[in-house]
């Protein structure tokens, strides 16, 4: 396990279980060692059983883990691919957020809701385009995942796509019927945190900008000029 996964575990295996093979299984789910899940769920461990606070739960863990033969072996066993925490957060969400796409692609054919939602309103579909996980997203919307679903402040995939500057996600969710002129609760369109992208990680930099983000939501290139120090010649950006 690397360090995040390590201190994960530590500080999961100090929380109480309700029994000691419910304990042995999540240790086993953590270490990805299926011998030791097999050896627990054969000491009556609850594949479903959820932590007291943290509510984490074993499919949980092995789809953020991606461990594919685990993910199999759990839902075998009777775990449900549905299941959640109180906000939302599923095996699906986890699969999609660390791009585990195979994992992905099993719970889904497996009945994992494809447009599930946390209690904040944000979809599979929306957590996997802020993270970049272009395939990922490919895949979803080929299940019929919505393109133009909005969060409880009415953000979609594409405002969170452009926000981080996926432009092969935004490419695929154009392509999908994703609408360009819907406005979230802060009053901004996916083409404005397009702007704000390229302005914090291009023009604030000096650098400039040759991708096709602000192309392809709708803004025609304009070049600007970016004033320089003192006796240095201006840098024509485009934005």
């Amino acid at each position: 396990m690397d360090l995040r996964n390590t201190l994960l575990f530590l500080a999961l295996v100090q929380v109480g279980f309700a029994s000691s093979a419910d304990k042995l299984l999540y240790e086993a789910v953590w270490k990805r060692d299926l011998q030791k899940a097999k050896e627990a769920v054969a000491r009556g461990a609850n594949v479903n059983y959820k932590t007291p606070y943290d509510e984490d739960f074993p499919l949980g863990i092995a789809a953020y883990l991606g461990d594919l033969r685990m993910v199999l072996f759990l839902l075998n066993m009777g775990a449900h691919v549905n299941l959640a925490k109180k906000g939302g957060w599923n095996a699906l969400m986890a699969a999609a957020d660390e791009g585990h796409l195979k994992i992905v692609q099993l719970l889904i054919t497996k009945g994992a809701a494809v447009d599930s939602k946390t209690a904040m309103g944000r979809s599979v579909l929306m957590r996997a385009a802020y993270q970049g996980q272009t395939e990922i997203v490919r895949y979803l919307l080929r299940q019929g995942a919505n393109p133009n679903a909005q969060d409880n402040e009415g953000t979609t995939a594409l405002m969170l796509a452009a926000q981080n500057g996926h432009e092969d996600v935004v490419h695929l969710l154009l392509a999908r019927g994703a609408r360009v002129e819907l406005v979230n609760q802060k009053g901004k369109r996916a083409i404005d945190y397009a702007r704000e992208y390229v302005h914090k990680h291009y023009i604030l930099m000096g650098k400039e900008y040759r991708g096709r983000l602000l192309e392809l939501l709708g803004m025609e290139k304009r070049k600007t000029e970016i004033p320089k120090g003192k006796g240095q010649e201006k840098k024509r950006l485009y934005f």
